[in-house]
């Protein structure tokens, strides 16, 4: 799945949503959605066919509990009750198979702040691509990690200072073609997380105005090739198991067919 247009039509020109009606759908398009209906209210998501890797950032503005589900066409599930007395602010997520949510209720006393930015925020959304170390500002909202041009197969990437990163999370999109691991770091020269080819298929990085955050964005169980020979044998590519490579022979040149020893 490729992100960068849906990175491009989601977050150039986000607005927000602003739901004040019971069974609303959320707009594809549209990055940040306020809860505010005024009693518990039903909130359907897009169809999965119309969702992508990127997150809804999601706010309960009152104390009602609002439930967030699957759009009709795939299925009934609830992903997330959201309540502004327990969580009250979550990231809800398609990673291609399922709807997942992260509460982000808990990440900082500041989670208000960040959603009201992102309420409020409307710009152009610059897409940048690094394939070494580098600092990024604030206009760089979307950074392509291209395999890298340094020894040991990762670089770094620096974070702006906390009081210019405006609240407004940048997203790293994994668009390496080989090993590759990228340390986020913050503005200090400090690591907050990692983002290692064939685990993750990017990350988002947010700011509570004092402390920066890495929420990865796990890959499929398991990373194959883009294409495969008929009838090769599977190999794991590395130690961690999430990795898969072509075989060595295929099977019909290990065992004749129509052989004793055919299997």
């Amino acid at each position: 799945m490729n992100a960068l247009p849906l990175i491009n039509l989601k977050y150039s020109n986000t607005g927000y949503q602003d739901i004040t009606a019971d069974l609303s759908y959320i707009e594809n398009e549209k990055g940040a959605i306020r809860l505010n209906v005024g009693g518990a209210a039903t909130v359907y998501l897009p169809p999965s066919s119309d969702a992508c890797l990127l997150p809804f950032f999601i706010f309960a503005n009152t104390a009602h509990d609002y439930a967030v589900k699957e759009n009709p066409a795939d299925g009934t599930d609830t992903i997330v009750t959201l309540n502004s007395g327990g969580i009250a602010f979550a990231m809800v997520t398609w990673n291609g198979f399922e709807w997942k949510y992260q509460d982000a209720t808990g990440l900082s006393s500041g989670s208000q702040a960040l959603l009201n930015t992102l309420l409020t925020r409307n710009d152009s959304t610059g897409v940048i691509a690094v394939s070494d170390n580098a600092s990024i500002t604030v206009a760089d909202q979307v950074i392509k990690l291209l395999d890298d041009s340094v020894a040991g197969n990762a670089y770094d990437v620096t974070l702006p200072a906390p009081a210019t990163f405006e609240a407004m999370p940048f997203f790293f999109v994994m668009a390496a073609t080989g090993d590759l691991t990228v340390t986020v770091k913050n503005s200090a020269g400090s690591s907050i997380g990692t983002l290692i080819y064939g685990e993750h298929k990017g990350g988002i990085a947010v700011c509570d105005g004092t402390t920066s955050y890495l929420l990865p964005i796990p890959l499929y169980p398991v990373n194959g090739l883009n294409s495969s020979t008929d009838g090769d044998f599977v190999r794991f590519d590395g130690t961690t198991g999430k990795k898969l490579k072509g075989g060595v022979a295929l099977v019909t040149s290990i065992v004749a067919p129509g052989s004793d020893a055919e299997v």
